[in-house]
């Protein structure tokens, strides 16, 4: 049914329904009113992908929502910096006290996905998308291909698609998942339909998307979440099915993929551990093969300064999977936003976790990443990375253009050291005018220091601003990504840069503009504008100074280094493929995503989109076969 057009489907009912009649005119033995009870179940099956199929065609032939197109994230921004502090604080205090999922169990009945009657299946995975419109809509377009070459292998695109967690930045409200998640994949997919009719291409087929929540997903309790994944609504050309935020689909041959929620990497919800428990007693077998999804590659994280979300994913593991004799061959997970694979070889069978988080959202770092993971398990190796360890130091560079990145940060900084002057001068009237009486040189400077160092002194006020302000900046310094001690001193230096920078602007700018020979009042409007403008500049110089020598030599801060100049490129997911014989992972990467320009219903990118694999095709056999066959490409541990 999945695969046949309108016309198609009217004659199959039809058919069926015929075969119906005729069973019913004669004696009605058991067998026949077996026959019957399941022509009757083939008929409703029938039915109801015929009308999600029209409800997807609809979708598709619709012209988008109105929505607005977004740049990338400013995560500099004083706003932005403003409204997600807030949004993180209260859903990490009120998140444990309003746990949507026990609702959702509630109002929901428990069910599994079950496509274990393909022959073969494509399963599409991506994460951490819904950021600046065209990285977006390049992920999108590529999602929605019906097929693409990639590394000599044709791929299709998935009969499932899984979204592995941040499908929107920096909020889940409903006008960020509009602008930045919805609309990009409706238009990318209508951009699609639009190229494939031209080209006489047409295919009418169902497929389905189901999506996990990650901690941008949960800043509002998952309330947009649920409306947008677990109500059947259509999402470009894919239908939703999912009825609450994790979900078990059962796969051809023996596979499943799980999606768990660990909400805030907080725990797992009760009802979340009894839908699984009850799966793995009814609906599964001993040797079955998992790939499991998670909201964050927590295995990376043991590195990190007491960093206990990895404990909780492996209880998770061997309570619900290990023991019940299932084996875990891979687990998937985004957050990070590169790609890297980590493979364990043990008595002949290896073990992958991969991390795959290049949906749209700004490139992370892949140089800080371990070589080895000492795990539980066992020693996993890093087999490749994208981008490359090179390249990611390469683009550390960027942090040294720091205002060039972010105007409103350089602004704030401005704004910082004009009020650090007028405090100066609020508690010394004749504060401009004494130090302009001081030359030059390392004398003068002295002077002016010690001069300065009176007035703070001798005002609780300017000890409690510049105390506060060192303190901010040290409370910024990254201590959780590593167990190096006593890191907060390098936050203790960074925040005295500033107050020391300040003290120099004052003196430089002061000097400048009372050395015109022009009215007061120009010369406080020259000081003014010049602190202003050589404070946001050379504050946010330090600012991307110390980001990039804490990132290159300290190995923290890869979030607050990479954000900030919101790079676009090195996007990537992966395509799975299953068949009776082995899964087969194609990891598809994308160097530079495209400036999509729209005429018509028609989008035209500003170059062409290019793809590649950025590792080995990773190939596990089936419980079947003891081995791979030759024409599916085996594991190699690549360089990176």
């Amino acid at each position: 049914m999945v695969g046949l057009s309108g016309e198609g489907r009217k004659k199959h009912l039809k058919v069926t329904s015929s075969a119906i009649i005729n069973i019913y005119v004669q004696p009605l033995s058991s067998c026949a009113m077996a026959q019957v009870k399941a022509a009757e179940k083939q008929v409703k099956v029938a039915e109801k992908q015929a009308k999600a199929a029209e409800k997807i065609k609809k979708a598709v032939l619709e012209d988008p929502f109105d929505y607005t197109p977004k740049k990338m994230v400013g995560w500099y921004d004083a706003r932005q910096l403003l409204g997600t502090a807030v949004k993180t604080v209260i859903s990490s205090v009120f998140g444990s006290y309003s746990d949507k999922r026990e609702i959702q169990a509630c109002l929901a009945k428990p069910d599994t996905y079950d496509y274990s009657h393909l022959n073969e299946a494509w399963v599409d995975y991506m994460s951490d998308t819904g950021d600046g419109f065209h990285s977006t809509f390049t992920m999108a377009n590529l999602l929605s291909e019906p097929e693409r070459e990639v590394g000599g292998y044709p791929t299709f695109k998935g009969d499932i698609l899984i979204l592995g967690g941040d499908q929107v930045y920096p909020v889940a409200n409903r006008n960020d998942y509009k602008n930045r998640f919805r609309g990009p994949f409706d238009s990318a997919c209508r951009h699609q339909y639009e190229q494939q009719k031209a080209a006489n291409k047409l295919f009418e087929k169902e497929h389905h998307v189901f999506a996990i929540p990650g901690n941008h997903d949960w800043y509002d309790g998952l309330s947009n979440f649920i409306k947008i994944f677990c109500q059947e609504r259509t999402i470009g050309s894919w239908l939703t099915k999912q009825q609450r935020s994790y979900f078990a689909i059962k796969l051809p041959h023996n596979w499943w993929l799980w999606g768990i929620d660990i909400q805030l990497e907080a725990d797992i919800d009760h009802p979340q551990l009894q839908y699984f428990d009850k799966i793995a007693a009814k609906k599964m077998q001993p040797g079955d093969k998992v790939i499991l999804c998670t909201a964050e590659p927590s295995w990376i994280f043991t590195s990190r300064n007491n960093d206990k979300t990895y404990d909780n994913l492996k209880f998770f593991e061997q309570r619900y999977i290990v023991q019940n004799g299932f084996e875990l061959v891979v687990t998937l997970a985004g957050d990070l936003h590169h790609y890297a694979h980590y493979a364990l070889t043990e008595n002949g069978k290896t073990y992958h976790k991969i991390t795959s988080g290049g949906g749209g959202a700004f490139s992370h770092p892949t140089h800080n990443l371990k070589d080895e993971l000492k795990l539980r398990e066992g020693k996993f190796k890093l087999q490749a990375t994208f981008p490359t360890k090179a390249q990611s130091r390469l683009m550390a560079l960027r942090t040294l253009i720091f205002p060039w990145f972010n105007l409103q940060f350089a602004a704030f900084m401005g704004f910082f050291y004009l009020l650090f002057a007028w405090l100066l001068q609020e508690n010394d009237h004749a504060f401009v005018t004494i130090i302009n009486q001081y030359p030059l040189d390392l004398n003068g400077f002295l002077n002016y220091t010690n001069h300065v160092l009176n007035i703070i002194l001798f005002s609780p006020f300017m000890v409690f601003f510049i105390g506060l302000a060192i303190f901010g900046v040290t409370k910024f310094t990254d201590t959780k990504s590593s167990r190096t001690p006593f890191l907060w001193l390098l936050g203790l230096v960074h925040g005295c840069v500033h107050i020391l920078n300040g003290f120099l602007l004052i003196r430089l700018c002061s000097s400048l503009a009372f050395s015109m020979e022009i009215s007061l009042w120009r010369q406080i409007g020259v000081l003014t504008v010049a602190l202003f403008v050589a404070g946001g500049l050379t504050g946010c110089i330090v600012m991307g100074t110390y980001l990039f020598i804490c990132n290159l030599v300290f190995r923290i801060h890869d979030n607050e280094a990479f954000s900030s100049f919101k790079y676009s490129g090195y996007k990537n997911f992966l395509r799975l493929h299953i068949t009776a014989e082995a899964l087969s992972i194609y990891p598809i990467g994308v160097e530079r995503t495209a400036v999509w320009k729209k005429e018509g219903k028609i989008y035209h990118p500003d170059q062409k989109v290019k793809t590649k694999l950025v590792d080995e095709v990773i190939t596990i056999k089936t419980k079947k076969y003891e081995e791979a066959p030759q024409s599916v490409p085996v594991l190699t541990h690549n360089g990176y």
